[in-house]
């Protein structure tokens, strides 16, 4: 089994701080906080994605040099 990266935790605090900020400020615009919520899903989903990329090349370059 694989252990979950520390960053995935990391970004997903990001997400629901965000998530929360977001709901406390935008009240009265439903549409707003909806068109909101899934561009911070959108970024959240796209950091993961980018930083398990990462880390694999990184890997990539490590094997290279060992």
């Amino acid at each position: 089994m694989h252990q979950v990266p520390d960053f995935v935790n990391t970004v997903e605090l990001l997400r629901q701080e965000h998530l929360n900020a977001a709901r406390e400020c935008v009240t009265k615009h439903e549409e707003i906080l909806r068109e909101l919520e899934e561009e911070i899903e959108r970024d959240c989903d796209w950091l993961t994605s980018f930083l398990y990329a990462l880390k694999a090349r990184l890997a990539l370059l490590s094997d290279c040099y060992h």
